[in-house]
């Protein structure tokens, strides 16, 4: 979840679009975890989860081998939704996208909620990943659950979803050996476009706008546009505007902007102000994006 293939929702483009914390209100799994396990990054502590996602900042055609041999190809379902299949064979830094997964990992289906914070990954097995993202703020649509609940967590995903979304898994499941995986899935892809206030909040965080102006430019107030932004993207608008801000310094640098050049042109108050968030949402400081092998 460029080498993380920011998939097809890229948070830097027009369309791009990867706060405190709420409480952990989701049953732990019952029996230890058999899947592959990663770090999650938390500040100072770290927790053990589950799953591989390879996106980067820069489109990429599909699939695409990268040069350590790891493999990523994306197919759209509908809209804001993306089936991907990944194999990843070095461990691996996957920036904050704030999208939501549903992962295939043996037999069951995961979930990995609206992801805030980097993900430090292992290396996948050889037969890789599956599994479908669904863009910021438009989750809720297919799967209907408690964002906020499951933000930056990955569980199994019968524990929080709906019974709604029982075809979608077994279709995934089935999806998961089949060679045209896309077939079997599409149909069960929603067809609706999000809410339009969805698409325009956005363009308000790709601009730089204020949570204040934007929400004057709903019409809302400030407290109206933190409660429909908790409810479709798990997490709020300063949040989304820092992931598509981090987001957008990390495709300049890897392009070859200096970091100074790049912390002005992406917003920051200054490097050291860029440096910080990398080091939060992308998991490397600007010096290691730039010796990154992955950007050649």
């Amino acid at each position: 979840m460029e080498t993380r293939s920011l998939h097809s929702t890229d948070l830097s483009k027009t369309e791009e679009i990867k706060p405190p914390a709420s409480p952990d209100l989701l049953k732990k799994p019952k029996k230890p975890w058999r899947y592959q396990l990663f770090h999650f990054h938390r500040s100072a502590e770290s927790r053990l989860i589950s799953s591989v996602l390879d996106r980067s900042p820069h489109p990429r055609k599909q699939p695409q081998q990268c040069h350590d041999g790891a493999m990523y190809a994306e197919v759209q379902l509908g809209m804001g939704q993306t089936l991907w299949r990944s194999r990843q064979v070095a461990p691996s830094t996957i920036p904050a996208d704030g999208c939501v997964d549903l992962i295939v990992s043996g037999d069951r289906v995961l979930l990995c909620g609206p992801q805030t914070r980097w993900i430090a990954a292992g290396a996948s097995d050889s037969t890789g990943l599956l599994g479908i993202r669904l863009a910021p703020g438009t989750a809720s649509a297919l799967v209907p659950m408690d964002l906020p609940a499951v933000r930056d967590q990955i569980i199994d995903a019968q524990d929080v979803l709906s019974r709604s979304a029982i075809p979608l898994c077994e279709a995934l499941l089935r999806a998961r050996d089949s060679s045209d995986p896309a077939a079997g899935l599409s149909p069960l892809a929603s067809s609706d476009a999000p809410e339009p206030w969805v698409p325009q909040i956005r363009q308000y965080a790709v601009a730089g706008t204020s949570a204040r102006k934007a929400a004057t430019a709903m019409s809302w107030s400030e407290r109206t546009l933190r409660r429909h932004m908790l409810a479709s993207f798990g997490y709020g608008y300063t949040t989304l505007r820092r992931i598509v801000r981090a987001r957008r310094a990390r495709r300049l640098i890897a392009g070859g902007t200096p970091p100074t050049q790049a912390a002005t042109i992406a917003g920051y108050s200054d490097q050291a102000h860029l440096t910080r968030e990398l080091t939060t949402l992308i998991g490397m400081t600007p010096g290691e994006l730039i010796h990154d092998p992955r950007n050649g």
